[in-house]
């Protein structure tokens, strides 16, 4: 549809009026919202505005209004490209947008929720870290809040993975050493240094009398007594410098006191009677255990036992033979 426009011509003067001269038809771009056309205007002003609303229509439908077009497409692209970023994160974004947009008691219970997981799957590692530290014998080696944190193990479970390890650390040390001793004049290595490669589990034996268990001084007493089967070999190759009898001895002592307090029984005599034959048998260099034997000879008066020591045979058959070399 095409409107016949008619310039409004001024009077000059002389001639009078001119006759209206009709202009070519134009075509007027539709009515925008943001600019509506006054249709009450002059002739003049609606030729101005419609000539001013063409050269925009032309200019944008044309391009060159180059900062708008430019301007958005920017603006697409960057809002394109933050969508993008986003999406790895939208799933996290999302879930914490629900959690603010929940009351707050519902919050406070997903978060003790989720940190009750973390408790349960931390829990979960140390026990597995726990069981490693036992299958390979590391408890010894292991940092002292991880020690105390496995013999705190219920059912004594901690306390029974620690003797485990001190008796195969006593094993390791003995075994490496064992073949060398006889052959001290070639090797250079004596039962002296047999007992110096055993005298630093006597602290990790002490240790675990000093703990809390039912157990506990049992597990000490019977670590003491192969510390000392180790300690004396079948071989004395050494020179007299044992580090490990006198220490063990007294920590021997403490343990069977501690444990005839506690109320436990054992065989003490039989324990007695093996220590006085070693003792007359090494009695050349080692002085075995004479705080224990001391100690056990007062508890057979105090309860009253018959008790026969095995010295009095062992220097008779020494007797008969000496006498039986000279003849």
């Amino acid at each position: 549809m095409t409107r016949t426009r008619v310039a409004a011509v001024k009077s000059t003067g002389g001639d009078g009026p001119r006759k209206p001269i009709a202009s070519k038809p134009t075509r007027k771009s539709a009515p925008s919202i943001d600019h509506p056309v006054n249709y009450w205007s002059s002739s003049e002003d609606s030729d101005n505005s419609s000539g001013e609303k063409d050269n925009a229509f032309n200019a944008s439908s044309s391009g060159t209004d180059n900062t708008s077009v430019s301007g958005n497409s920017d603006r697409k692209r960057t809002h394109s490209s933050a969508e993008d970023e986003d999406d790895s994160d939208a799933p996290s974004r999302t879930k914490r947008a629900r959690l603010e947009n929940m009351p707050v008691f519902l919050r406070q219970e997903k978060e003790i929720e989720g940190l009750k997981n973390q408790v349960e799957v931390l829990q979960e590692r140390i026990a597995q870290l726990h069981e490693y530290i036992d299958e390979k014998g590391l408890a010894l080696v292991a940092p002292p809040s991880i020690r105390r944190d496995m013999l705190s193990r219920p059912n004594g479970i901690g306390i029974k993975a620690l003797v485990k390890n001190i008796r195969d650390g006593m094993d390791t040390a003995f075994h490496k050493l064992e073949n060398a001793i006889p052959n001290s004049r070639k090797t250079g290595i004596t039962s002296d240094d047999l007992c110096s490669a055993l005298a630093p589990f006597l602290d990790e034996i002490n240790k675990i009398r000093k703990m809390n268990g039912e157990d506990n001084l049992k597990f000490a007493y019977e670590l003491v007594l192969e510390l000392a089967d180790h300690s004396t070999y079948e071989w004395e190759t050494g020179y007299g410098f044992r580090p490990t009898d006198a220490p063990a001895d007294e920590l021997r002592e403490r343990i069977a006191v501690s444990r005839r307090k506690r109320g436990e029984e054992w065989n003490y005599m039989e324990e007695l009677r093996e220590m006085e034959t070693d003792q007359f048998e090494f009695s050349s260099c080692i002085k075995w255990f004479p705080r224990t034997i001391k100690l056990f000879l007062e508890w057979v008066k105090e309860d009253g036992l018959d008790y026969k020591s095995p010295i009095p045979e062992l220097e008779e058959a020494q007797r008969k033979r000496f006498a039986a070399i000279r003849k």
